[in-house]
């Protein structure tokens, strides 16, 4: 029996659910205003209630009455009505039992609501809509969607419009059918191009210019993705330039992504002439009043930088470009405002980190220029944030055009003069924007023009002094981009670069002590491999001396990370007198580091780098060393069986410590090799292996297959023993719900036992490795024919 549509809904009834009374609505009113108190243990017990309640499709239907047709009740409890109606259809439908009729019948009363007077309620409606599509999604009722976009009633048009742009959001993300693309191509995507019309309310433009863009982002106008869509190319284009002319920075902004994404996927439709125009407007654009706009119009040149067939129209704006760019990456008000006051204090070194100070050790770094990256990590979110501003895409756009630059070397020579003027401003806000600049371009430029190298240095040397401490930790940072160049070419400017980093490292500022351990870093990383830096060494180790006194929490961090990443590059120098004495003062704080405190991840790291590439150095130590790490895994360990049993009263443990803590003993193993069987004799540390593989952090499982896999070939006599107490969680890492890399760390540490312990005592397992490996296969299977399609 077919589901009714929407044009059968007049009758309708809600399905053999019978319907709730005047009584127990009123009880359900109530519930509905209990919720919106200001008491979270009575909106505990209503949220508990309203859980078990819409198990019985009669409640979700008395929930839609409540929500439609009780307008003597406020606009709260009818809105919170819409609210727990819309999260009970998202359960799932073991859990959220309706029959088909049902959802017809709330379709319908919902649709009502769509052309409500009030705007929350229409949105509310439309949440619901969507969460009833997500359920099963019904043709018709996206059909009368579409009819609504054409009645001459505001109320009604934006609130089908809100319907379709949260159906759409949730139907494109989820993958689309067949019926649904069609609709869309001959309806609905129509439709909403006309609805951009310059001669409409600039809300109803901006509503379907933003529901077009989901369709732009998923490919309903790529001819491989939906051939039907191709078809509309020309007209959504046309909207573009509609949208583009308008005086409204929404409307203007929806542009520029769409122009964007269109020069992108180099339309069929477009012409030279047509790119020439739009890289035109968003040239301009990039000098909008809105940072929002901007933001969005400087996008294009990273696109416009790689792809080899714009480059004749990128030179031909180059100059003209450069200005754009280089504006935006001035620090705005906005910038301004979000900047903590110690980025501007040129004394602050001696003040402790505050906690919202203190960041966690792991976040993502995608979607930054290289510049923004080494700006992000010196600085912290305290300092600049997540957000992706004009700023940020200004410097993105620079990077990008630098690749450009790396194989026209009149670039350089066209851009650099602009740059130099910014550095020669008497304003400390534009030289910071050339700083900044030149770190961006820098790289590239010296490939093509080395003989720039010793006067860009020069330039980036006379800022490392400046008042600004913002211009000091930009010079460090920009230096940063040069320092390959110096190193490689054993430049004459070395032996100064090295003077003046190090000194920036003890400088009076906590965000320029940041920068200038994050340029360090790199000289050590690349100039120890390279050779010369070799020859500053001693002055590093005083450096880092004084520095692991002088820092604070944040910048400890960075200094163990710097002090690591030596060890790992030129081991041997941390043998001498002075490199023993960088390592001591590290060990000291590592044997005193306790669970909780906020370096204590960043040491034990470290530490995991140092004993890798120092075992044998430090083989009288290492017994010591092995017990902290034991005792913090056991530590953690237990933290994590109490917070099980008693989750309301206690904090998660830190699993991420733990998995650090895991990394220190497998290093261990990879730096003694066949030696490792002499510090298992004195402390087994392999019986800690159950906690880390059983843990519910992914990379404390990781770091347990790590030192399994690591053991296996040379502590044979010590891991057999243990082999039954691994087997389980071994075969549960191969499988879902564990991510891929748990998944390939189990199964390398499988193959490393396989080799190495006797085959009988795998033999129990044998089945469930089967059927653990068969599903790795499936999965991808599965993965290679969704990229395929």
């Amino acid at each position: 029996m077919a589901t009714p549509g929407p044009g059968d809904l007049a009758g309708l009834k809600p399905g053999s659910a019978p319907e709730m009374g005047s009584a127990e609505m009123e009880q359900i009113c109530g519930l509905l205003e209990a919720s919106l108190m200001p008491n979270g243990d009575l909106q505990k017990k209503v949220l508990s209630s309203m859980q078990q309640l819409g198990k019985r499709p009669d409640f979700l239907v008395a929930l839609s009455r409540i929500f439609v047709e009780l307008e003597a009740k406020s606009i709260h409890i009818r809105q919170s009505a819409g609210i727990h109606l819309k999260n009970l259809l998202k359960q799932n439908s073991e859990v959220c039992l309706v029959d088909q009729a049902t959802e017809a019948f709330l379709c319908m009363q919902v649709m009502k609501a769509l052309s409500h007077p009030t705007k929350i309620l229409r949105h509310t409606a439309g949440s619901v809509l969507a969460s009833l599509m997500r359920r099963r999604l019904d043709i018709g009722v996206i059909d009368k969607l579409w009819q609504q976009l054409h009645v001459d009633n505001a109320d009604v048009v934006e609130g089908s419009m809100w319907a379709l742009t949260l159906t759409s959001e949730d139907l494109l993300g989820q993958g689309v059918d067949e019926a649904f693309v069609q609709i869309a191509c001959a309806k609905i995507l129509p439709r909403t191009i006309e609805l951009t019309d310059q001669r409409l309310p600039s809300w109803l433009r901006k509503q379907s210019s933003d529901l077009l863009m989901q369709y732009l982002v998923q490919g309903a106008f790529d001819p491989e993705k939906w051939p039907a869509g191709a078809g509309l190319q020309g007209s959504f284009l046309a909207s573009l330039g509609a949208l583009a002319m308008s005086q409204d920075a929404e409307l203007v902004q929806n542009a520029c992504k769409g122009f964007c994404s269109v020069i992108e996927q180099r339309w069929a439709v477009l012409s030279q002439d047509h790119i020439g125009m739009i890289l035109g407007f968003m040239l301009r654009a990039g000098e909008h009043a809105d940072e929002d706009v901007r933001r969005e119009a400087l996008a294009v040149w990273r696109v416009a930088s790689e792809a080899s067939a714009l480059h004749p129209l990128l030179d031909q704006n180059l100059p003209e470009l450069t200005k754009v760019l280089l504006a935006n990456l001035v620090y705005s008000s906005a910038d301004m405002m979000a900047m903590d006051a110690g980025s501007l204090d040129n004394d602050n070194a001696d003040r402790p980190d505050s906690l919202e100070e203190i960041q966690p050790q792991f976040h993502k770094e995608g979607g930054f220029s290289d510049m923004d990256k080494a700006e992000k990590a010196a600085a912290g979110s305290t300092f600049l944030s997540e957000e992706w501003t004009a700023r940020r895409a200004a410097a993105d756009a620079l990077d990008a055009l630098a690749g450009y630059a790396g194989t026209h070397p009149q670039v350089c020579s066209r851009m650099l003069p602009m740059i130099s003027d910014k550095l020669q401003s008497t304003c400390w806000k534009q030289q910071e924007a050339g700083i900044h600049a030149l770190g961006c371009i820098g790289a590239s430029c010296i490939q093509v023009t080395p003989e720039l190298l010793d006067g860009m240095i020069r330039l980036l040397l006379s800022k490392l002094t400046a008042e600004q401490p913002l211009l000091r930790s930009a010079a460090c940072l920009s230096l940063t981009q040069f320092l390959p160049g110096v190193i490689m070419l054993v430049s004459g400017s070395l032996p100064v670069v090295m003077s003046a980093i190090l000194e920036r490292c003890r400088d009076t500022n906590k965000h320029v002590q940041a920068a200038a351990v994050e340029s360090l870093t790199t000289i050590l990383q690349v100039g120890l491999q390279a050779g010369p830096v070799k020859y500053f060494m001693e002055d590093v180790f005083q450096t880092f001396i004084v520095c692991l006194d002088m820092y604070k929490v944040k910048n400890l961090r960075k200094l163990y990370q710097c002090v690591a990443g030596a060890v790992g590059a030129s081991p041997e120098l941390f043998t001498t007198e002075r490199g023993q004495a960088v390592l001591g003062s590290i060990l000291q704080r590592f044997f005193s580091a306790q669970v909780g405190d906020p370096t204590a991840m960043a040491i034990f790291e470290s530490m995991a780098s140092i004993v890798q590439h120092l075992a044998s150095f430090f083989a009288g130590i290492l017994p010591r060393i092995v017990d902290k790490s034991v005792r913090v895994v056991n530590e953690v360990g237990y933290a994590m069986q109490i917070f099980k049993q008693n989750p309301e009263e206690y904090e998660p443990p830190d699993q991420e410590l733990m998995a650090a803590a895991v990394d220190i003993l497998a290093s261990a193993m990879d730096g003694l090799q066949a030696e490792a069987v002499g510090l298992l004799k004195q402390n087994n540390f392999l019986c800690i292996l159950p906690l880390a593989l059983t843990a519910s952090s992914s990379r404390a499982r990781q770091s347990g297959f790590w030192l399994l896999g690591s053991a296996a070939p040379h502590c044979k006599a010590q891991v057999q023993p243990l082999l039954s107490h691994f087997l389980e969680p071994l075969v549960a890492g191969m499988k879902l719900p564990a991510g891929l890399p748990v998944n390939w760390s189990a199964v390398w540490a499988l193959g490393e036992l396989c080799q190495m312990v006797d085959p009988l005592s795998l033999e129990p397992a044998i089945p469930q490795i089967t059927e653990a490996f068969v599903g790795i296969f499936q999965r991808r299977v599965g993965m290679e024919e969704q990229r395929r399609s």
